[in-house]
Protein backbone atom coordinates (compact mmCIF):
# COMPACT_ATOMS: atom_id res chain seq x y z
CA UNK A 1 0.00 0.00 0.00
CA UNK A 2 2.98 2.26 -0.18
CA UNK A 3 2.31 3.47 -3.73
CA UNK A 4 -0.39 6.06 -4.22
CA UNK A 5 -2.09 5.98 -7.59
CA UNK A 6 -3.47 8.86 -9.60
CA UNK A 7 -6.76 8.79 -11.50
CA UNK A 8 -5.10 8.47 -14.93
CA UNK A 9 -3.53 5.08 -14.26
CA UNK A 10 -4.71 1.71 -15.53
CA UNK A 11 -5.44 0.85 -11.92
CA UNK A 12 -7.88 3.74 -11.65
CA UNK A 13 -9.75 2.62 -14.76
CA UNK A 14 -9.84 -0.93 -13.45
CA UNK A 15 -11.24 0.26 -10.10
CA UNK A 16 -14.01 2.16 -11.90
CA UNK A 17 -14.87 -0.97 -13.91
CA UNK A 18 -14.95 -3.12 -10.77
CA UNK A 19 -17.36 -0.77 -9.03
CA UNK A 20 -19.71 -0.97 -12.03
CA UNK A 21 -19.92 -4.77 -11.57
CA UNK A 22 -20.07 -4.67 -7.79
CA UNK A 23 -23.84 -5.09 -7.52
CA UNK A 24 -23.93 -8.16 -9.80
CA UNK A 25 -21.37 -10.37 -8.03
CA UNK A 26 -21.61 -12.33 -4.82
CA UNK A 27 -19.15 -12.21 -1.94
CA UNK A 28 -17.33 -15.36 -3.04
CA UNK A 29 -16.76 -13.93 -6.52
CA UNK A 30 -15.74 -10.59 -5.04
CA UNK A 31 -13.05 -12.14 -2.86
CA UNK A 32 -11.99 -14.51 -5.64
CA UNK A 33 -12.63 -17.68 -3.61
CA UNK A 34 -14.69 -20.81 -4.14
CA UNK A 35 -17.89 -21.40 -2.15
CA UNK A 36 -16.12 -24.10 -0.13
CA UNK A 37 -13.01 -21.99 0.56
CA UNK A 38 -11.37 -22.32 3.94
CA UNK A 39 -11.31 -19.42 6.37
CA UNK A 40 -7.62 -18.92 5.56
CA UNK A 41 -8.43 -18.66 1.84
CA UNK A 42 -11.21 -16.15 2.54
CA UNK A 43 -8.88 -14.14 4.76
CA UNK A 44 -6.10 -14.19 2.15
CA UNK A 45 -8.48 -13.09 -0.62
CA UNK A 46 -9.76 -10.26 1.54
CA UNK A 47 -6.31 -9.04 2.57
CA UNK A 48 -4.95 -9.16 -0.96
CA UNK A 49 -7.86 -7.19 -2.42
CA UNK A 50 -7.99 -4.77 0.50
CA UNK A 51 -4.36 -3.88 -0.23
CA UNK A 52 -5.23 -3.24 -3.86
CA UNK A 53 -8.42 -1.25 -3.23
CA UNK A 54 -7.70 0.45 0.07
CA UNK A 55 -8.81 4.10 0.01
CA UNK A 56 -5.32 5.20 1.09
CA UNK A 57 -4.08 4.24 -2.40
CA UNK A 58 -5.92 7.20 -3.91
CA UNK A 59 -4.35 10.66 -3.91
CA UNK A 60 -6.31 13.19 -1.94
CA UNK A 61 -6.64 15.24 -5.11
CA UNK A 62 -7.95 12.34 -7.24
CA UNK A 63 -11.27 12.78 -8.98
CA UNK A 64 -14.34 12.21 -6.86
CA UNK A 65 -15.55 9.27 -9.00
CA UNK A 66 -12.35 7.34 -8.32
CA UNK A 67 -12.39 8.07 -4.60
CA UNK A 68 -16.03 7.01 -4.40
CA UNK A 69 -15.36 3.83 -6.40
CA UNK A 70 -12.46 2.78 -4.21
CA UNK A 71 -14.43 3.50 -1.03
CA UNK A 72 -17.37 1.40 -2.27
CA UNK A 73 -15.10 -1.49 -3.22
CA UNK A 74 -13.30 -1.37 0.11
CA UNK A 75 -16.56 -1.32 2.07
CA UNK A 76 -17.98 -4.22 0.05
CA UNK A 77 -14.78 -6.24 0.58
CA UNK A 78 -15.12 -5.74 4.32
CA UNK A 79 -18.80 -6.66 4.19
CA UNK A 80 -17.95 -9.85 2.28
CA UNK A 81 -15.23 -10.79 4.73
CA UNK A 82 -17.45 -10.21 7.79
CA UNK A 83 -20.15 -12.49 6.35
CA UNK A 84 -17.90 -15.22 4.97
CA UNK A 85 -15.75 -15.58 8.07
CA UNK A 86 -18.80 -16.33 10.25
CA UNK A 87 -19.96 -19.94 9.67
CA UNK A 88 -23.65 -19.25 10.39
CA UNK A 89 -23.82 -16.13 8.23
CA UNK A 90 -21.82 -17.84 5.50
CA UNK A 91 -24.19 -20.82 5.42
CA UNK A 92 -27.23 -18.55 5.27
CA UNK A 93 -25.62 -16.41 2.57
CA UNK A 94 -24.71 -19.47 0.48
CA UNK A 95 -28.33 -20.64 0.71
CA UNK A 96 -29.60 -17.18 -0.19
CA UNK A 97 -27.49 -16.84 -3.33
CA UNK A 98 -28.23 -20.35 -4.55
CA UNK A 99 -31.98 -19.74 -4.45
CA UNK A 100 -34.35 -18.29 -7.03
CA UNK A 101 -33.94 -14.72 -5.70
CA UNK A 102 -30.16 -14.65 -6.10
CA UNK A 103 -30.04 -11.10 -7.48
CA UNK A 104 -31.94 -9.80 -4.45
CA UNK A 105 -29.72 -11.69 -1.98
CA UNK A 106 -26.23 -10.75 -3.16
CA UNK A 107 -25.89 -8.42 -0.16
CA UNK A 108 -26.30 -9.97 3.27
CA UNK A 109 -28.50 -7.59 5.19
CA UNK A 110 -30.89 -7.32 8.09
CA UNK A 111 -33.62 -9.27 6.27
CA UNK A 112 -31.22 -12.21 5.85
CA UNK A 113 -30.42 -12.04 9.56
CA UNK A 114 -34.12 -11.93 10.45
CA UNK A 115 -34.89 -14.90 8.18
CA UNK A 116 -32.04 -16.89 9.75
CA UNK A 117 -33.35 -16.08 13.24
CA UNK A 118 -36.88 -17.11 12.25
CA UNK A 119 -35.56 -20.37 10.80
CA UNK A 120 -33.70 -21.08 14.05
CA UNK A 121 -36.94 -20.55 16.01
CA UNK A 122 -38.69 -23.07 13.78
CA UNK A 123 -36.02 -25.62 14.61
CA UNK A 124 -37.12 -25.63 18.28
CA UNK A 125 -39.65 -28.41 17.93
CA UNK A 126 -42.40 -28.76 20.51
CA UNK A 127 -41.37 -31.28 23.17
CA UNK A 128 -44.75 -32.87 23.92
CA UNK A 129 -45.71 -35.64 21.48
CA UNK A 130 -49.17 -34.26 20.68
CA UNK A 131 -47.92 -30.71 20.11
CA UNK A 132 -45.07 -32.02 17.93
CA UNK A 133 -47.49 -34.07 15.79
CA UNK A 134 -49.83 -31.10 15.35
CA UNK A 135 -46.89 -28.81 14.54
CA UNK A 136 -45.56 -31.18 11.87
CA UNK A 137 -49.08 -31.60 10.43
CA UNK A 138 -49.35 -27.80 10.24
CA UNK A 139 -46.05 -27.56 8.35
CA UNK A 140 -47.26 -30.16 5.85
CA UNK A 141 -50.56 -28.31 5.45
CA UNK A 142 -48.66 -25.10 4.72
CA UNK A 143 -46.63 -26.89 2.05
CA UNK A 144 -49.90 -28.03 0.47
CA UNK A 145 -51.27 -24.49 0.67
CA UNK A 146 -53.97 -25.45 3.16
CA UNK A 147 -53.62 -22.54 5.57
CA UNK A 148 -56.95 -23.18 7.32
CA UNK A 149 -55.87 -26.67 8.41
CA UNK A 150 -52.44 -25.35 9.36
CA UNK A 151 -53.99 -22.63 11.52
CA UNK A 152 -56.24 -25.15 13.27
CA UNK A 153 -53.33 -27.51 13.99
CA UNK A 154 -51.13 -24.66 15.20
CA UNK A 155 -53.79 -23.36 17.60
CA UNK A 156 -54.19 -26.87 19.00
CA UNK A 157 -50.40 -27.32 19.27
CA UNK A 158 -50.29 -24.05 21.21
CA UNK A 159 -52.90 -25.46 23.61
CA UNK A 160 -50.77 -28.55 24.28
CA UNK A 161 -47.53 -26.58 24.55
CA UNK A 162 -48.24 -22.89 25.20
CA UNK A 163 -45.72 -20.28 24.05
CA UNK A 164 -43.43 -22.63 22.15
CA UNK A 165 -41.35 -20.30 19.93
CA UNK A 166 -41.61 -22.56 16.87
CA UNK A 167 -45.39 -22.77 17.11
CA UNK A 168 -45.78 -19.03 17.73
CA UNK A 169 -43.45 -18.16 14.85
CA UNK A 170 -45.34 -20.41 12.44
CA UNK A 171 -48.65 -18.93 13.58
CA UNK A 172 -47.25 -15.47 12.87
CA UNK A 173 -45.87 -16.51 9.48
CA UNK A 174 -49.15 -17.98 8.35
CA UNK A 175 -51.05 -14.92 9.54
CA UNK A 176 -53.66 -17.12 11.16
CA UNK A 177 -53.12 -16.28 14.79
CA UNK A 178 -56.72 -15.15 15.42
Amino acid sequence: MSDDVDDTSDWAEHAKQVVEQLDQIDYFELLGVENDATLDEVRAGYRNLQQIYHPDRVFRGADAALVSAVERISKRLTEAYVVLRDPKRRDQYAKDISGPDREKKLRFGADSEQQAAADRKLQVMPSTPKARTLFLNAKKAIERGDLASAARDLRMADMFEPNNPAVLELIERTGKGD
